[in-house]
C-alpha cells in the first residue's frame, strides 16, 4: 500500500497575490451581523477548506466547497465564497457571480469537527453562442468572514460561474465530509494504518446508501494485505485509488 501514499499538496494552500483583491471583497461583503453573535465569526485559519467531486448534468456541472471547523470552538460563516476561475498562466479567467437560487443567506454555526459548504456551478458550453468556453486548471476561492485565499485543484468553466451562500453540512452529499477527512487522513498515515481509515471513510458513505460504488472500492483497499500482492490485486487498486480520488477531490493524492 506504500506506494498509493503521498501527501496533501494542493488543498487548503495559501493563494497566489493575484487573488488579494478577491480575499478581500469576500471578507468585507459578508460580515456576520450582530444577530448571529452567539459564536465568534471563523477565521482564517478556523476552516479546511477542500472540494467535492464534479457532477455534471443538462449542459451544466457543479461542486461543493466543504469547510471543516479544525478549531475547539463553535464559529460562524455568513454569506458567499469568492471565488476566481486560474488559467494555466495564472491569469483570472472569470469572477463567479452570487445566485441564491432559493437558498436563504444566514449565519451558519459550525461545530468543532463540524461542516458547512457552498455551491459552485457553471456551463460546460458557452449558453449565448453554442461555442466552447475556457476552463481553469485551478480555483482561487475565499471563506465568507475571511481573507486568506486557498487554491483548489479543479477545471471549471469561465461560462456562467455562479456560487451559492454558505449552509450548514454538505447538503445532496450527505456524510461526504467526514468520509473525505478519513480518506485524507489515511494518505498521511502508514500503511499498516491506512486500512482502519478507508473502513471509517466507508462506513460513513455507507450511511446513506448514496455511494455504493465508492464504499465497495474503499472496502477492496482495507482489505488488502500490506505486501505481496498480486498483479491483479495492484492493477485494481490502482484503479479504486484513481475513483476515489476523483470522487473525493484529491486528485493525485494518493499514487
Amino acid at each position: 500500500m506504500t506506494t498509493f501514499r503521498t501527501r496533501l499538496g494542493v488543498l487548503a494552500t495559501t493563494g497566489a497575490l493575484a487573488a488579494t483583491g478577491l480575499a478581500l471583497t469576500a471578507a468585507a461583503a459578508t460580515a456576520t451581523t450582530g444577530s448571529a453573535a452567539t459564536a465568534p465569526a471563523c477565521g482564517d485559519n478556523s476552516l479546511a477548506v477542500t472540494r467535492s467531486f464534479v457532477d455534471s448534468g443538462a449542459g451544466h456541472s457543479w461542486m461543493l466547497l466543504v469547510y471543516r471547523n479544525t478549531t475547539a470552538h463553535a464559529c460562524t460563516v455568513r454569506g458567499y465564497p469568492g471565488l476566481d476561475a486560474i488559467g494555466r498562466r495564472g491569469q483570472v479567467l472569470a469572477h463567479a457571480h452570487r445566485v441564491r437560487d432559493g437558498i436563504r443567506v444566514r449565519s451558519v454555526t459550525v461545530r468543532p469537527g463540524g461542516y458547512a459548504s457552498a455551491g459552485v456551478q457553471w456551463e460546460n458550453f458557452n449558453g449565448r453562442t453554442g461555442g466552447d468556453c475556457r476552463f481553469s486548471r485551478t480555483v482561487n476561492t475565499v471563506v465568507a468572514n475571511t481573507s486568506r485565499v486557498h487554491t483548489l485543484r479543479v477545471s471549471v468553466s469561465r461560462c456562467g460561474l455562479q456560487v451559492h451562500p454558505t449552509v450548514a453540512g454538505t447538503g445532496m452529499y450527505p456524510n461526504f465530509g467526514p468520509a473525505q477527512h478519513d480518506w485524507i487522513r489515511g494518505s498521511k498515515a502508514i500503511s499498516a494504518r491506512q486500512g482502519r481509515y478507508f473502513r471509517r471513510a466507508a462506513r460513513q458513505l455507507a450511511s446513506s446508501n448514496d455511494f455504493p460504488s465508492q464504499v465497495k472500492e474503499l472496502r477492496q483497499l482495507a482489505s488488502l494485505p500490506e505486501t505481496g500482492l498480486t498483479h491483479r490485486q495492484r492493477k485494481e487498486a490502482r484503479a479504486d485509488v484513481k475513483d476515489l480520488d476523483y470522487f473525493f477531490g484529491t486528485p493525485g493524492l494518493y499514487r
